[in-house]
């Protein structure tokens, strides 16, 4: 991971440390799964989609249908997050 990607890693990570209990956590923590599952690590992009979750991000049918997440498709913990 290198340039505008590790910044915005680091940025998205920060505002989900810094702001647990608002509005931004879970799509904080929603962005930071997709670069991971971009990266092809599923481990921790489905450890962050449960923070998501956990942390009040809400739009299945959105996580459902984003391109960045298809290497996680066929994971059951991903399958029990969305609903399928």
């Amino acid at each position: 991971m290198h340039g505008r990607y590790a910044e915005a890693m680091v940025i998205f990570k920060k505002l989900y440390f810094y702001y647990p209990n608002g509005n931004v956590a879970g799509p904080a923590a929603y962005n930071v799964s997709c670069e991971y599952a971009v990266m092809g690590d599923r481990e921790l992009a489905l450890e962050w989609l449960e923070n998501a979750f956990k942390h009040g991000w809400k739009n299945v049918e959105y996580t459902k249908q984003d391109k960045d997440l298809d290497t996680l498709r066929d994971e059951p913990r991903y399958k029990k997050l969305v609903g399928e």
